[in-house]
């Protein structure tokens, strides 16, 4: 047989095999891929919510310390609407004293949800993120302490 005659070759054994044998490799290789992949963006996914929480607290803390509100419901209010999605999200506020230089603390936890729903099994019942901010106060405050309530 003759290249160029217009007769087609067969492929021979080995090219099966060699196909098939990529064909199983894939087919291997592809659960660990998908496995980073959804991971990466869970991760990512789930750092965000981290980060929103903790910008909620660090401006709820600016705000009760200059006591820029004068009541707990409005500094919880102001708190909820600094962060991306308040959903969810539960804010509670203490202090030692009202006088300046007192300490005073909030906490902003938030349940959070899963974007892929890909690391449910390994996340279980823990699945909250919190963030805590103490902070001085910088003015005579009105605000009394209050426990945690959702936004």
């Amino acid at each position: 047989m003759e290249y160029g005659t217009g007769e087609r070759r067969r492929p021979d054994r080995r090219a099966r095999r060699q196909r098939g044998a990529v064909l199983l490799e894939a087919a291997i290789i592809a659960p660990f891929v998908f496995l980073l992949l959804f991971g990466v963006i869970e991760f990512g996914w789930i750092f965000y919510q981290y980060q929103d929480v903790r910008q909620g607290a660090r401006e709820g803390a600016r705000i009760a310390a200059v006591d820029e509100v004068s009541n707990s419901d409005g500094i919880r209010t102001q708190t909820c609407a600094q962060m991306e999605e308040p959903a969810n999200t539960t804010v509670s506020m203490s202090r030692t004293g009202n006088v300046v230089g007192s300490r005073g603390t909030i906490v902003v936890t938030r349940n959070i949800r899963s974007l892929t729903g890909f690391l449910d099994p390994i996340l279980g019942s823990s699945r909250n993120v919190t963030s805590t901010v103490q902070f001085r106060v910088e003015e005579s405050i009105l605000w009394t302490n209050d426990s945690a309530k959702p936004c």
